[in-house]
This record gives structure tokens, C-alpha cells and sequence, in this order.
């Protein structure tokens, strides 16, 4: 197949594909109303020599790559070239949103052939939900995004507090119960939500990625607190950069999609059913001096096996798998 292959994700050090088609970034902002019309324009631009483009199914506030599939599904099929989605997938919102959402994807459906999402529960979930073939549906590991100079001077003792951190789909509230019972232990709590009573050893702060990362390194436990009851996976890149660095991660698992893919209780990490009482007892019990042996094994593990699986080589290759999947049954169709 001829053409180009086109992506609004920064693979540049991707230089091909094993599909054989040249990897072109689309390099556009996604931020504001301006720019979602700019990165819309982009991907359609790119239409008449792309044989095939990867979009970013988060893009953007306003999800321009998304409205982008959209348009170009209302072209004859001839014109249009294969379209892939991947990443974290939409929530369904309730009310007006929810119903625009629902129609745009609608009209993008027709012309996306494969949706790449990050757990396995989505492979059934995500189709019945938006009304989607699950034939389109793949599976596709997220990845640490920690860069090598973030990984340098990765040796940092365990500070004397846990961290916490990010803002979409998180649910602080039993974090911040426990810690109002854990009077003598510290958190930081790195996130722009805001909560009307922080008990005094929490630490509730907004910050660049740059001490994101530096809280993180050297925290002595780092939380995920992911919301439940969701239909999509969130949290990973949190959770795998703590595991990455060593770090003993807790995530909660109560009605969350993709922990399990992840994080092996007891193995590489602690999971809990999100409530305070929960993170109370992980707590009590990866702090307990006795127990160090069995954490610091625990540390070594989660490195080793986010190193070996979830890196950015093996979430590529899953993607080329994909790709390659799809060129090789549209071929096989004509």
C-alpha cells in the first residue's frame, strides 16, 4: 500500500512503522478554541496522502482529533484513508455533553476501522456504551513516560511522606480521610483540585510536571486514588512512573479498568478497594519496619516489570501489531 502514515502523537523517534509506511507528526497545539480548528485543519490536510492516521483519542479539551474523523467521514470511502484511534477513551458525560459526544462519534465511526484502548474490559465495555462494532476494538498497553534525564539520579531516599497526584478522574476524598487518622504521617498531594477541609499534615499543591516528578523520586509511597466506577482505564502513566522509580504504589481496584493488567497485589504493588479504611491498612502495614524486606522486593519488582513490558518499544509494537492487522484484512477484503 502506498502513502503516507501520519500520527497526531509524537512518535518521532519512530522513524517506520512495520506497516512500511513513513511515520509524518502532525506537530499542531490542542489547547484552546483556535488551536482546536488549527489541529483539525491539520488532520484534514494530511487526508489526500495518508494511507493511514493514528489519532490521539484525549486531544484537546474539545477533542479536535476526534471531530477531525468526524468530517472526514462524511467523504466516499475511496477518499478516505485508514484511521486508527488510541489511548484513554472518553467518559461518558450525562446531559448535553454526553448527547454531542455520542452524535460526533457517531459520524468519526464511519470513518475510524480500529480503536486502540488501554484495558480489557473496555474490549466489551467500550463498544457497548458508544454503540460501536467490537470488531474495531483492540487492546493496547499504556507505557512509563518518565524520559532518560528524569530517570537519572533516580537514587533518592525515601522521603518521610506520600505522594499523590494528578487531577482527571482521581478521588481524594478517602485519601484525605485517612490521612485526618494517620495524624503523624505526611502527604503531598500534588493536584489543581481543590477540598473545603485539608487536615494539616496534607500538603494540597498544584506544580509543573518537573517537581511532579522530583515529589514523586522522593516519596516513600506513592498513591494513585483512581475514581471508581468509570468506563475507561486512568491513572497508568501515574502509577507506572512510580514503578518505575521503585516506588511502592498503591491503586485502589474497586470497580477500576486495567489495575489488574498492571499492578499484581503483593507482587509490584498494593491494590485496595479505595475506601480510607483501605489505605489506612496498605499503610500501617508498608510503613511496619518489619515488613521491609518484603517492600523492598516489592520495589525491586515493580521496576523490573514495567521495564520488560510496559515501555514506550513494546506500546509501539503493540500499535505497528495493529496497524499491520488492519492493512493485512482490508488487503485481503479487496
Amino acid at each position: 500500500m502506498k502513502g503516507r502514515f501520519y500520527s497526531t502523537i509524537d512518535y518521532n523517534d519512530m522513524p517506520q512503522l512495520a506497516c512500511g509506511l513513513q511515520a509524518r507528526i502532525l506537530e499542531v497545539d490542542d489547547e484552546g478554541l483556535l488551536q482546536t480548528v488549527r489541529r483539525v485543519l491539520k488532520i484534514l490536510s494530511a487526508v489526500p496522502t495518508a494511507s493511514v492516521i493514528l489519532l490521539e483519542s484525549g486531544s484537546g479539551r474539545f477533542h479536535p482529533d476526534l471531530i477531525a474523523a468526524a468530517l472526514i467521514g462524511f467523504l466516499p470511502r475511496r477518499y478516505r484513508p485508514y484511521m486508527i484511534v488510541m489511548g484513554a477513551m472518553w467518559q461518558k458525560d450525562k446531559g448535553i455533553r454526553g448527547l454531542i459526544d455520542t452524535l460526533v462519534l457517531k459520524f468519526a465511526d464511519r470513518a475510524i476501522q480500529r480503536y486502540a484502548v488501554q484495558s480489557h474490559e473496555e474490549l466489551t465495555v467500550f463498544p457497548e456504551i458508544w454503540n460501536i462494532a467490537p470488531s474495531k476494538v483492540r487492546y493496547c498497553h499504556y507505557f512509563y513516560t518518565l524520559t532518560d534525564r528524569e530517570l537519572e539520579d533516580t537514587a533518592h531516599p525515601d522521603g518521610a511522606y506520600i505522594f499523590a497526584g494528578g487531577n482527571a478522574h482521581r478521588d481524594y476524598e478517602p485519601l484525605l480521610e485517612a490521612a485526618y487518622r494517620l495524624p503523624d504521617q505526611k502527604f503531598i498531594i500534588a493536584t489543581r483540585l481543590r477540598f473545603p477541609d485539608v487536615p494539616p499534615n496534607v500538603v494540597l499543591q498544584s506544580v509543573p510536571h518537573e517537581q511532579f516528578v522530583k515529589f514523586m523520586k522522593e516519596a516513600r509511597v506513592v498513591i494513585t486514588p483512581i475514581k471508581p466506577n468509570l468506563t475507561r482505564a486512568a491513572g497508568q502513566q501515574t502509577y507506572l512512573n512510580a514503578m518505575r522509580l521503585g516506588k511502592v504504589t498503591v491503586v485502589n481496584n474497586k470497580s477500576v479498568f486495567g489495575v489488574r493488567e498492571y499492578i499484581k497485589d503483593g507482587e509490584n504493588g498494593v491494590t485496595v478497594d479505595g475506601t480510607a479504611e483501605g489505605y489506612i491498612a496498605a499503610l500501617e502495614w508498608l510503613l511496619n519496619p518489619a515488613n521491609r524486606a518484603t517492600v523492598e522486593a516489592m520495589q525491586a519488582s515493580a521496576r523490573q516489570s514495567v521495564e520488560s513490558t510496559f515501555t514506550y518499544e513494546n506500546h509501539v509494537a503493540c500499535l505497528t501489531r495493529i496497524i499491520d492487522e488492519l492493512l493485512e484484512s482490508e488487503a485481503s477484503a479487496d
